[in-house]
């Protein structure tokens, strides 16, 4: 491993597959690379992880299929490229806690994780407008967004785990999901979205030992929503799920409901 202190400046050509390149206190405002810097795609993990002075990333080789944690805590990185690698899978953690970022990329169809890929971008204002299908976990995604107005069409159907995707989203005003017959975690997922007035939710495939139980918190602090969203057919757990949703003013409660602890109020 090659390790580089208060790097100023770095200027990279290429890396061989035995090469991991880990900047500590990196200082540089501006980076960019060739497309073949390197052949493995592991030194994208973590790489510039805190670089607090970071601003602008031009580009991100095409070989890049791992970016866990690339640019976390990069609090100061406002410009990222137009595309992200054609055949990156794994965007997990990759922005979490870029303060600064404001506009995201359409996302390649390869990618199939963003959890916690967008959590805290509190400028974030503009996403695709759909998100690729091949997604299995959206946990957290764009959890604390508060600058986002609209969300991403989520086609969900290969997806696990939905827990917290947009909470803290002050300003979401509307979302559509379609949730398939392997989610497990969605509670929590509208929590604190106080300007949320409209959302679709559609249940596909419902198999009633996969399908999630749990809705607590869902939609906790609505307080503009309109419409009651559809539940999953067989959900058990509603503590808190409208908690504070005053304009709601008819439900269907599934017949397994076991628990509503302050369900509305």
């Amino acid at each position: 491993m090659t390790v580089y202190n208060n790097v100023t400046r770095l200027e990279l050509s290429y890396i061989t597959n035995e090469a991991k390149v880990n900047i500590v206190n990196f200082d540089c405002n501006n980076i960019s690379f060739p497309n073949n810097i390197m052949k493995d795609s592991s030194p994208w993990y973590g790489t510039f992880h805190n670089c607090k002075n970071l601003t602008t990333v031009s580009n991100i080789p095409n070989s890049v299929t791992d970016m866990r944690s690339s640019f976390t805590s990069c609090i100061n990185l406002v410009n990222i490229p137009d595309h992200f690698p054609p055949n990156v899978k794994d965007l997990s953690y990759s922005f979490e806690w870029c303060y600064a970022i404001r506009s995201i990329p359409t996302l390649p169809n390869s990618v199939s994780a963003v959890n916690y890929a967008f959590m805290q971008c509190r400028n974030l204002v503009n996403v695709p407008t759909d998100m690729p299908s091949n997604i299995t976990n959206y946990a957290a995604a764009f959890w604390d967004c508060s600058n986002l107005k609209t969300a991403p069409n989520i086609n969900g159907h290969l997806a696990d785990n939905f827990w917290v995707l947009f909470s803290g989203c002050y300003n979401l005003t509307t979302s559509n999901i379609v949730i398939g017959p392997k989610a497990k975690y969605i509670y929590g997922m509208y929590e604190r979205c106080y300007n949320l007035t409209q959302v679709n939710l559609t249940y596909t495939d419902y198999n009633n030992t996969i399908y999630a139980k749990d809705v607590y918190n869902m939609f906790y602090g609505c307080n503009k929503l309109s419409n009651f969203p559809e539940l999953p057919p067989c959900a058990e757990n509603m503590s808190g799920t409208f908690y504070n949703c005053q304009l709601l003013t008819h439900f269907n409660c599934p017949n397994t409901v076991t628990n509503m602890y302050q369900a509305f109020f």
